[in-house]
């Protein structure tokens, strides 16, 4: 009966060994989808009791490892071949590995227990398929992106970029259709791996991601984004503070957008907004967090009504989020966008399109969904905001009210999402 109980007892103690793989670069560019499991790997290595030995890896320009815990580590290692090694591809938002095998990479998925990706299209994908196929490694998947539409975004962007003489960019994307045939394509690599997998967290049911039960998957659920609730809130709000910092104008509005400054997530559509609104006489200003290809157009298109500060991490930008007056944020192809509920429980009150819809209650209510991308109804909406600051106030109270209702913590998607099908898997 001892020798039973000891058995049990280190049964329990066991770790499953889980890789998660990131097919992205973990530097100062990086996105949603790497600063998700950023926080993922964090909460992990604060929760000793975990069972899982868990490995993040990402791309890296050199080999490195930093370790979170004695249980939690995230390995950076360079691509064979980078996406940035091609001219025409520097334009991409992000890095990635186009090679169909990395090396160092198998050598480490071999002793995984459970290989997790992030990715169904580049070189991590591709090798892990292959490891988990010859070493009989369970291979689930988590879709974080709407990658298919985005394909079809930028492959129409970089035909325009390259191809615009001539016509030729018009009879590719409208003759040709070669963005439309981009994007199934990725689509069809994308229901290839799924199948493969055991597990798959998809996008909301009624988000842009197809449902799962078209890619005949033995198992399927939802991987919620949690919220640090205690850092993103509205007791961080100094709006003296946030003029200074930035040196913004007196008595403005001031819009906040955090992200990625590219085409893809609409962003000349707040720009755009922004110029008819002061047009129509609104004094607003507009503070856009973050880098991107477009950083030069907005300047050039918004002059003094744009302040770019780059990059914003930490209590910084915790307290940024508090301290503005509006969130704007157009994107349509987001599936589960952290910016929205960092800003809601920051009380910030957001002007969202469709994409963001799964972190609204109720329209009007806790955010509003605006029913198109069309520069004059932002800017309309932009300016009945601006005259009403009881209903701005009211709007950011129910934001936050509806964080601490209804969204998860990052641990609480650990315990109730991720974990039970690791160790089952």
């Amino acid at each position: 009966m001892k020798r039973k109980m000891r058995a049990q007892e280190m049964d329990s103690r066991v770790l499953k060994k889980v890789f998660v793989l990131i097919d992205l670069p973990r530097d100062e560019t990086r996105g949603g989808h790497m600063r998700v499991w950023e926080k993922f790997a964090a909460t992990a290595a604060a929760r000793p009791d975990l069972p899982v030995d868990l490995t993040l890896i990402t791309m890296a320009r050199q080999r490195s490892e930093e370790s979170l815990s004695d249980k939690v580590r995230i390995i950076g290692l360079p691509p064979v071949l980078s996406s940035h090694h091609l001219p025409f591809l520097r334009a991409m938002p992000s890095e990635t590995d186009l090679a169909g095998w990395h090396p160092a990479l198998a050598a480490m998925l071999v002793k995984a227990q459970v290989i997790h990706t992030t990715d169904a299209f580049f070189c991590m994908a591709q090798t892990a398929e292959k490891v988990a196929a010859k070493h009989h490694i369970p291979l689930v998947h988590s879709i974080h992106t709407d990658t298919p539409n985005y394909t079809r975004i930028f492959t129409r962007q970089l035909i325009d970029s390259h191809l615009g003489f001539f016509g030729l960019n018009k009879w590719l994307n409208d003759f040709v259709q070669m963005p439309e045939k981009s994007g199934k394509n990725k689509d069809q690599q994308l229901q290839n791996h799924l199948k493969k997998c055991r597990h798959v967290w998809h996008g909301p049911v009624a988000g842009p991601m197809p449902a799962p039960a078209r890619h005949g998957l033995r198992s399927s659920s939802y991987l919620r984004r949690g919220i640090d609730k205690e850092f993103f809130n509205p007791a961080r709000r100094d709006q003296a503070w946030l003029r200074q910092r930035f040196r913004l104008p007196d008595h403005h509005t001031i819009l906040l957008s955090v992200g990625r400054l590219d085409a893809s997530k609409n962003i000349h559509v707040v720009a755009d907004s922004v110029r008819i609104a002061r047009d129509n006489g609104l004094a607003v200003h507009w503070l856009a967090v973050g880098q991107g290809a477009e950083a030069g157009a907005l300047r050039q298109k918004l002059g003094p009504h744009i302040t770019l500060p780059g990059m914003i991490e930490g209590k910084e930008l915790a307290k940024t989020y508090a301290s503005a007056d509006i969130f704007l944020f157009p994107a349509v192809h987001e599936i589960t966008p952290n910016v929205v509920l960092e800003a809601k429980a920051s009380g910030l009150p957001c002007l969202l399109a469709s994409g963001s819809a799964l972190y609204v209650a109720r329209s009007g209510h806790d955010a509003v969904l605006l029913p198109d991308v069309l520069p004059p109804t932002w800017a309309a909406e932009i300016g009945r905001f601006a005259a009403q600051p009881k209903v701005l106030e009211a709007i950011g109270l129910a934001a936050r009210r509806d964080i601490d209702d209804h969204r998860p913590s990052w641990a609480d998607v650990i315990q109730q999402d991720l974990l039970p099908v690791w160790l089952a898997t």
